[in-house]
């Protein structure tokens, strides 16, 4: 049985201030990097490791993360790109 339910959506953007533009996935991404900076280094402390290379690492991490995305991204929607290749770099368009 399927219970009927209303959602209301709070919408993609959290706010805006003049052409910059935060969305709610930006947020929670930027909320998860914090969370598994603080538990990384906690594990790191309660496994007596050194717990300043996780900070170093960091945006090694992030960049490394980034790029993952975008290349898994285009590897699946390759027809959009395989006519005009430079648009792979275009991150700001979404994808």
């Amino acid at each position: 049985m399927i219970i009927p339910a209303v959602f209301i959506s709070p919408g993609p953007v959290l706010f805006q201030l003049g052409p910059i533009t935060l969305r709610w996935y930006g947020l929670l991404i930027a909320l998860a990097v914090l969370i598994g900076l603080n538990l990384s280094s906690w594990l790191a402390k309660q496994r007596n490791l050194e717990s300043g290379l996780i900070s170093d690492l960091l945006p090694i991490l992030v960049l490394a993360a980034i790029v993952g995305a975008r290349l898994y991204y285009v590897a699946f929607e390759w027809r959009s790109y395989q006519n005009s290749w430079w648009d792979v770099f275009a991150i700001w368009q979404g994808g």
